[in-house]
């Protein structure tokens, strides 16, 4: 349409989409949430260690805004950002080569993997 009522009607649509999306994105948006603000990739999984498809819709948007300092561990991480917030789901925290990190492993190194 035209006209500001018509720009109105679009925009208004436009913005219900958005804010749907963010209320309910994919997973796969989700893990590249986590990888933009830590620093890394992660894979989902199910309980049985196996990959959760990246379509899955009604995934938690990721809430924080910095990474976590590098002197925590992978599993300081999986306890503190995402046993909480996702749960019925496991994580890996991968390395650049896509081998998962040890629970022990310093942030810093896992960061450190991808330079």
């Amino acid at each position: 349409m035209h006209g500001p009522h018509g720009m109105w009607v679009v925009n208004a649509v436009s913005q219900r989409r958005a804010e749907v999306s963010l209320a309910v994105p994919l997973l796969r948006s989700v893990e590249k949430q986590i990888e933009r603000i830590e620093g890394f990739r992660v894979a989902f999984l199910h309980h049985d260690r196996r990959d959760v498809r990246g379509d899955m819709h009604d995934v938690a948007s990721y809430e924080f805004a910095r990474k976590l300092s590098d002197d925590r561990t992978v599993a300081e991480w999986i306890a503190i950002r995402f046993r909480e917030r996702y749960r019925g789901f496991e994580v890996s925290v991968l390395l650049a080569d896509g081998s998962r990190a040890h629970g022990n492993t310093l942030l810093s190194t896992v960061r450190a993997s991808y330079s």
